[in-house]
Parts: C-alpha cells; structure tokens; sequence
C-alpha cells in the first residue's frame, strides 16, 4: 500500500525548512514568516506545525531550536506561540521574560551552525555517537548541493533592518 503523498511533503517541508534555518544561523540571520513559507511552497498561517516538528525535533537531538530565527515582519520577532513552545522543551526558560527566552535561543542557534562550520560536521556527514553512547546521524546531515544553494539564496534574501526590541541591526528576509 502507498504512503499518501501529502505526508511525505509534510516530512520533506519540515527537512527543508531545518536546512534553511540553518543557513540563516549560519549568517548570523533571521528570515520573516513571509519568506520562509514561500521558500517551501507554502502560506505564513500554515507555518506553525513545521516549526513546531523541527523545533521538537531539534530538542530530541540536543540541537537549538531553529525556529527562533523565524520572525513577524511587524515586530521582528517571533509569534507568541514560539515562547510557549520554548519554555515547554526548555524549562530553564519557565521563569525568563520573552526576551531573554528568545535571546538564549537565537544565540544557541548561532553558536551551533558556527559550532558546525567549525567543525565540519554538517559537511562531512556519516555516524556520530550521542550523549547514551549509541549511534546516531550527525546533527547536520542534510548537507546537500541543494541545501547549499539554498544557503545561498537564502543569504541574498537576507537584509538588514533596525530593531528597537533588541537596540541594533538585526537581519529579516523580505516579504
């Protein structure tokens, strides 16, 4: 019996979306809810259970949660429904303002796709032992031509705006 296709788009759409928060973390970027939903052929609206998969994800792999990079045109931040997410994986966040929340969060994304760079590991793939000891795939293994270009697009679409919220430039894809 065949698997329905929309959820192998589903699972595919989430893989891209982790693989483009990626190249933002590794411009030091954000990218706004409008560019990121067309990148995976989507609407903004329909962006919040993506996040939330690769955000969980991410936790499951003791990775940053990627979705802090995501933000409102508007605000320059992320939706309300990240910090309640944050604070439910993370409950060191349960007493942290909103900002401190998405400050810890946005820098742990930093300091892992420089963390990567650093150490090749989104690029050279293959088996990693995690914290039990067992086998696991790296935590970047979706390194491919494609998620490169994508990298790279990603960066172009990229610019930079004020944000009094954080009180310097920050870095929001265009709507």
């Amino acid at each position: 019996m065949e698997t329905p296709v929309p959820e192998t788009f589903e699972i595919d759409r989430v893989d891209r979306i982790a693989d483009i928060l990626f190249g933002v973390a590794t411009g030091g970027g954000l990218i706004g809810y409008g560019p990121l939903a067309r990148r995976v052929g989507t609407q903004p609206n329909f962006l919040s259970q993506p996040l939330d998969q690769v955000s969980r994800r991410a936790a499951e792999r003791g990775e940053p949660l990627w979705s802090a990079l995501v933000v409102a045109k508007e605000s320059g931040r992320p939706n309300s429904g990240f910090y309640g997410m944050a604070r439910r994986m993370r409950p060191e966040y349960q007493s942290l303002d909103d900002g401190a929340v998405w400050a810890r969060e946005r820098q742990r994304c930093y300091d892992a796709a420089r963390q990567s760079a650093a150490d090749g590991s989104r690029a050279e793939g293959g088996s990693h032992l995690d914290g039990s000891g067992q086998l696991s795939p790296p935590p970047f293994e979706r390194s491919t031509e494609v998620g490169i270009v994508q990298a790279v697009e990603l960066v172009i679409d990229v610019v930079p705006v004020q944000s009094p919220q954080i009180g310097g430039e920050i870095r929001i894809g265009q709507s």
